[in-house]
């Protein structure tokens, strides 16, 4: 890759580039960009395209994946990860926000999404590398390349007053950094598909193309089926990565409206709005499974979605949770939540949370504890067994506006959530039915009957 300029009218030029490229493609009526469009796309953004990439005989050192994607519910999404091969290990081998990491793009900039990168697979990967080499790592160009994209997406976004084009879709995969070789991708093929994706989903019966074949071999197709069993496992594909999707952009945008919010309001002590309770476990010979004395929680094993659901009961409790409260695990799966909807014994894997209503509401108490979710787990390392002693979850600072600011966060972070709500259910409608569909499939592929 050639260095890329920070310099404002670089961006600027670049910028022009790329909006002329895109006028010149709708003023043809056109809804994607040709080769040579894509090609001098790239070439604006300082991406240098090698035609011989595709058959590279050395594999590189690091392959990347960046999206823009325009969303219905959050308008341009920008996503960053593992691309090329390595894109294939990291769906069964990495949790979600290692692989891949997302953010709105109208709520983060290329300082804050570079951040949010650095938790990646990636990006730790390409940090190894510049250390071994010698080099720092290549911050400056993932960051300008970030903020070049991210205009981009501003530019492209749905209701720009000055734009002639809405961006859908735009993919680069593989980057490579050492190189910076962007093999030719079928942009075309991929935009039309989500096209025809994003149709279905509002209700049209549009007719599912075929994926390219470089991506179609490496992200769905596992083997050539029957049509229609393939394509109800291209959708349950899609289906789960919107889902995981959702919930990591989700995730990012509690991470950065809290982040604002600590810069413009006071921050406390988290046990000074809600007060801690750290779990005690009573005598092992005071436990029963019958119902006698009071419920007894030990840690995530009780936990449903929103509530849990005892198994075991204490006649000596100990430490005793209000209705109400905050229920946080403070060993082994550390960060995990629930509320207490009635008294319960906590133990010793367990912290109650109180949060005083004339400083703080529950919900916003609640959704803050989820940002400090890596955080909490940086204050438990260092055993065995993840453990976070009281004293340090104590002293997290939380930002603590008005009630009436507290009331807004929650009520757009809740409507963010009932978004996705639904897309959960779904998804588990359809794997029941897919999970019965492909064993005769498969059945059928190895008898040779399709």
């Amino acid at each position: 890759m050639q260095n890329l300029s920070t310099s404002n009218s670089s961006a600027a030029a670049a910028n022009s580039k790329a909006t002329a490229i895109f006028r010149e493609a709708a003023t043809a009526g056109r809804e994607t960009l040709s080769d040579a469009e894509m090609r001098a796309l790239l070439s604006s953004l300082d991406l240098q395209y090698d035609a011989g990439a595709a058959s590279a005989t050395v594999s590189p050192d690091a392959e990347l994946r960046i999206d823009l994607s325009n969303t219905r519910e959050f308008g341009v999404v920008i996503s960053a990860g593992l691309g090329g091969l390595d894109a294939g290990l990291a769906d069964d081998n990495l949790r979600q926000d290692r692989a891949s990491v997302h953010a709105a793009a109208g709520l983060t900039d290329a300082a804050d999404f570079l951040e949010l990168f650095r938790r990646t697979f990636a990006y730790r990967k390409l940090a190894l590398i510049a250390e071994r080499d010698g080099r720092a790592p290549p911050d400056e160009l993932l960051r300008s390349l970030f903020g070049r994209l991210l205009e981009l997406a501003s530019i492209g976004a749905p209701g720009h007053p000055a734009s002639p084009f809405v961006l859908q879709t735009l993919t680069l995969d593989p980057i490579e950094i050492r190189d910076v070789l962007i093999p030719p991708e079928l942009q075309d093929g991929i935009a039309e598909f989500l096209k025809c994706v994003r149709a279905r989903q509002d209700g049209a019966s549009t007719e599912l193309p075929d994926l390219p074949p470089p991506l179609a071999e490496q992200r769905w197709i596992v083997a050539k089926m029957e049509e229609l069993a393939a394509k109800i496992e291209e959708a349950r594909g899609l289906q789960q990565q919107t889902m995981e999707d959702a919930w990591t952009l989700l995730d990012s945008t509690r991470a950065t409206i809290f982040k604002k919010m600590s810069s413009s309001w006071k921050v406390q002590k988290l046990d000074e709005v809600a007060p801690i309770n750290m779990g005690q476990s009573p005598p092992g010979g005071t436990y029963n499974t019958f119902g006698d004395g009071i419920p007894l929680l030990n840690g995530p094993t009780e936990f449903g979605e929103k509530f849990p659901t005892p198994i075991q009961w204490t006649t000596a409790p100990t430490k005793l949770c209000k209705p109400g409260d905050i229920l946080l695990c403070v060993r082994a799966s550390v960060g995990r939540m629930n509320w207490a909807e009635k008294e319960y014994c906590i133990g010793r894997g367990l912290a109650a949370l109180t949060p005083d209503p004339k400083v703080c509401l529950p919900e916003y108490v609640y959704y803050f504890v989820e940002t400090q979710t890596q955080e909490m787990l940086k204050l438990a390392a260092g055993s065995t067994f993840p453990n976070l002693p009281g004293a340090k979850l104590k002293v997290l600072e939380i930002p603590v506006p008005p009630i009436l600011e507290q009331r807004r966060v929650v009520a757009y972070l809740d409507s963010i959530q009932k978004k996705i709500m639904p897309l959960k259910h779904l998804q588990s409608q359809t794997a029941a039915e897919l999970e019965a569909l492909l064993p005769s499939i498969l059945d059928k592929a190895f008898k040779g009957e399709l």
